[in-house]
């Protein structure tokens, strides 16, 4: 037993003994540093936001461990950039230590007050032999910001200032928002307790978009780095209530939502609850326009009339009617390909049924184009039971399947510009040239006179020799 603990007792004295004769690590006070950037830069930031936090790596690039004699924004404590240095929230740090090949992290955040301005600070670094420095950089907006809002009766929006709507926007019945050409309208990616997108425009009233072709209206999210430009699931989308009647949209960019468009029920008038045109609806995360029927609708309740709209890259469908409801539709592109997500829904589908009862449905499709990766990308959901109309005439629709109308062209590629860049005007060998019939509709969605040739192309995109 006695033997036992003498030998623990030395294996103990021994391991302190090697450990008292190791040498601390000697920190020089000259080397090098290198830097994942020379620069960070904050794309358009909202006054009174904060922005979204960037990551700076300094690596000590000597040949042996590096005392850094001090890192600091220049800017100090009154700077609008914010710091956190290996962890520490501080404008400033002394004598931090690096081994050879190790790195530090900085993460570098922005809040500012004050009106449009670019703002530019700098960290600085310093060891005994070299100075460095890493150049900060941001875009300002200043902005009107609405939450949780009810808007007053016939307000108008201008573009004076950007408009940055956080939770629901409200336009209330037997009230009207017109927005003016050039508006720029931003939506928080705030979300509910089921986490679903909670920032939207809701129209109980009437809503007029007057956007122009130099000066569109825009929707989008808030969110204006890199990474979230065609980022769907940003913001909820505009969604027409019950009571909404008579809204116009026209030339108008609408991004980054769950759904772009949602429609909930039938006109109220003998109007169309809502008229589309010169419209780009991109990057939703479900659908880009959804009509919601169940009701007997008629063939003269029309929910949607719309001209010279484009809607991509819809991580579900991008054109969906459930539950019936009525819908004319002139020179659409209608596309998405698999470049950003895995999409197995079609881009268009007509559903007139719910668990257990069928509505009327009436669709029309006139020199459009119907064109993505999928073998059918329309599916006719009927319920069999009447009351089921779709007409698809003078347009390019990617199917096997025939689709009721006439004179349309199956499985020819449209031969876009470049789908990868999002760029579908027509190239000068696409078959959808000249295949349209006559309407009385005499510009594109660029605002370019159509027809060009013999007769108008489909799509929303005339080609322009």
């Amino acid at each position: 037993m006695w033997l036992n603990r003498a030998f623990l007792i030395l294996i103990l004295y021994a391991g302190i003994s090697i450990i008292s004769c190791r040498k601390p690590t000697s920190f020089k006070e000259s080397g090098s540093l290198s830097f994942s950037a020379d620069s960070l830069h904050f794309d358009t930031i909202f006054t009174t936001l904060p922005s979204p936090t960037l990551r700076l790596s300094v690596r000590n690039t000597s040949g042996s461990p590096l005392r850094i004699k001090y890192i600091n924004l220049q800017g100090g404590e009154n700077s609008p950039f914010k710091l956190i240095i290996n962890g520490d929230a501080t404008p400033a740090v002394a004598g931090l230590e690096l081994d050879k090949g190790d790195s530090a992290l900085i993460f570098v955040s922005l809040t500012a007050q004050g009106n449009d301005a670019r703002i530019l600070d700098k960290i600085n670094f310093e060891t005994s032999d070299q100075q460095y420095e890493v150049i900060l950089d941001a875009f300002v907006r200043d902005a009107y910001f609405l939450t949780d809002t009810f808007i007053a009766c016939d307000t108008v929006f201008t573009p004076a200032k950007a408009i940055v709507v956080d939770g629901p926007l409200f336009v209330p019945e037997g009230c009207t928002l017109r927005i003016e050409p050039g508006t720029h309208l931003y939506f928080t990616p705030r979300v509910d307790k089921n986490y679903n997108p909670a920032s939207y425009l809701f129209v109980g009233g009437t809503l007029q978009v007057e956007g122009s072709v130099t000066l569109p209206v825009i929707f989008e999210g808030n969110r204006l780095d890199e990474a979230y430009a065609g980022k769907g699931g940003q913001w909820r989308g505009i969604i027409f209530g019950v009571t909404s009647k008579g809204s116009v949209i026209d030339k108008a960019r609408i991004k980054n939502a769950w759904v772009g468009i949602q429609i909930d029920s039938l006109p109220v008038d003998a109007a169309p609850k809502l008229v589309l045109s010169r419209t780009e609806i991109s990057n939703h995360s479900n659908y880009g326009i959804l009509l919601q029927g169940y009701s007997s609708v008629t063939q003269q309740q029309i929910m949607l009339k719309a001209e010279n709209i484009l809607i991509d890259n819809c991580a579900k469908s991008c054109f969906v009617m459930a539950g019936g409801g009525n819908a004319d539709i002139t020179h659409a592109t209608i596309t998405a390909f698999n470049y950003d997500f895995n999409r197995k829904d079609p881009l268009i589908l007509l559903n007139n049924y719910s668990t257990t009862t069928a509505y009327p449905l009436f669709a029309k499709f006139t020199n459009c184009i119907v064109e993505g990766t999928e073998d059918n990308e329309v599916q006719l959901d009927n319920a069999n039971l009447g009351g089921y109309q779709v007409e698809f005439n003078y347009s390019l629709i990617r199917s096997v399947i025939t689709m009721p109308g006439i004179l349309n062209i199956y499985n020819q590629s449209p031969a876009f510009i470049d789908s990868r860049k999002k760029d579908y005007h027509l190239n000068n060998n696409s078959p959808a040239i000249n295949k349209g019939i006559a309407t009385q509709i005499f510009t594109d969605l660029d605002g370019k006179s159509r027809p060009q040739g013999a007769g108008p192309d489909l799509g929303c995109f005339e080609y322009q020799p």
